[in-house]
């Protein structure tokens, strides 16, 4: 099995990390002893596996397994169908934020660049998103209720994608 393994830290906001899987055989591991013989295979020319993304449903899940009361402020529970949206959602992204969960029934998004630039996303649900965006070097702030596609293709130019 050939195996590329590209990195970048992942614990920064520009986080990209993948693992590429070159004309690999996958060999089950269910297969009994007797079922050697068959041994299943998976052919695959090329699979790339971005581990930050795979971090960032790690994350999520993490978040999701927080019980109410959480915060011991009376924090709710996270819904299925928040997590799951955002699973979605950062499966889009070409680079994965810092993944927070708040108090207010909401996931956030952080993305800091250089220590000049702070963009984040409040996720409330699918129809409810909010971006605040802190430009320091011209000193401008900007809040405003976001689409999931104006959200990717603000992430996007927020990197020079």
């Amino acid at each position: 099995m050939d195996l590329v393994v590209h990195t970048f830290n992942c614990s920064n906001n520009n986080r990209n990390f993948s693992y590429s899987f070159n004309n690999s055989e996958i060999i089950s591991n269910n297969l009994k002893e007797s079922d050697l013989s068959i041994k299943t295979k998976q052919i695959f020319d090329t699979r790339n596996i971005d581990l930050c993304k795979v971090q960032s449903h790690e994350t999520l899940n993490k978040i999701f397994s927080l019980k109410d009361n959480w915060n011991l402020y009376g924090a709710k529970h996270f819904s299925i169908d928040l997590i799951d949206f955002v699973k979605k959602l950062v499966d889009k992204l070409d680079s994965q934020p810092d993944i927070y969960p708040t108090a207010r029934d909401s996931i956030q998004l952080e993305y800091e660049k250089s220590g000049k630039y702070y963009l984040e996303f409040e996720i409330f649900s699918s129809t409810n998103i909010k971006m605040f965006l802190v430009l320091e070097d011209c000193n401008q702030q900007i809040t405003k209720k976001v689409t999931e596609k104006e959200l990717i293709e603000i992430v996007k130019a927020y990197y020079g994608q």
